[in-house]
């Protein structure tokens, strides 16, 4: 019995030390600012696109991010390959990069002092279109993006950076007029905020993966709407510019302007 109860005791102690107490630790980060697809309602023309934007934006205005961790990046710059799948439809794969931090983040502190790290914020992305035909030279475009993005993340004043990834998902309706070698379209969309928590607590358990590293988190819903023309350069060359707002959970994401250009290859799509 005696025996037992030393061995009870051992064990006891020793998953005592093998956990720690809860601590909390500080980061900042960078996240990318929600968009507007800069997509025109139209279906393509030929079997492969791929089309390239620069976007920037004006300062955010903070509503509910007194805990965030987080700065919104003023610079974006993209890329999508497309495959037509139908007459109306497509499926691409996007691939973007943020940088370049507003002078403060959504907690409204001063950038440069907080700890935000100067890398970039990267992203993937799948994207299913379809424009759905309503009269002739009218489109509904339907929109369907699933993805992540990276955010570097600086934690408790270090100087390396590390990472985080978060989950990414948005949608949107594009009412769409081609008239000649003119589009205009107005876009109205939705989708999932990511934020960077600017404290986090942990609870270890004496597991491998107490630790979290840096954490950022898909933590809210935004709103956007635009209006943009799409003109035709020639046969296989489209300039898109768009101006658009988005509006969140965490800020309201002051205002965009996307320049986009893209070029149709291979074949092409026969009209429906």
């Amino acid at each position: 019995m005696r025996t037992l109860r030393l061995l009870v005791l051992t064990g006891v102690t020793l998953t005592t030390a093998c956990v720690a107490d809860p601590y909390t630790f500080r980061q900042r980060g960078l996240v990318a600012s929600p968009r507007a697809p800069l997509y025109d309602g139209q279906p393509m023309t030929t079997k492969v696109q791929a089309s390239g934007y620069l976007a920037t934006t004006t300062a955010p205005t903070t509503t509910t991010a007194q805990d965030s961790g987080a700065a919104v990046a003023r610079d974006q710059a993209g890329a999508v390959l497309r495959a037509a799948v139908s007459p109306n439809a497509s499926i691409g794969f996007a691939l973007d990069a943020s940088w370049r931090a507003h002078d403060t983040t959504l907690a409204d502190e001063p950038t440069a002092s907080a700890g935000v790290p100067d890398d970039a914020v990267y992203g993937a992305a799948i994207e299913l279109r379809h424009a759905v035909p309503l009269q002739p030279g009218f489109r509904l475009g339907v929109l369907a993006q699933l993805g992540g993005q990276s955010h570097p993340i600086r934690r408790d004043g270090e100087s390396a950076t590390r990472r985080d990834l978060s989950f990414h998902v948005q949608g949107a309706l594009v009412p769409s007029w081609r008239r000649g070698g003119v589009t205009l379209f107005g876009a109205l969309g939705a989708g999932t905020e990511s934020d960077v928590p600017a404290h986090v607590t942990v609870t270890p358990d004496g597991g491998g993966d107490d630790d979290p590293g840096a954490v950022a988190e898909m933590t809210g819903a935004f709103a956007s709407a635009g209006v943009g023309v799409t003109i035709d350069l020639g046969d296989r060359a489209h300039l898109t510019a768009q101006g658009s707002q988005a509006v969140g959970q965490l800020a309201d994401y002051g205002r965009r302007i996307d320049i986009g250009l893209t070029f149709d290859l291979g074949d092409p799509v026969p009209a429906r």
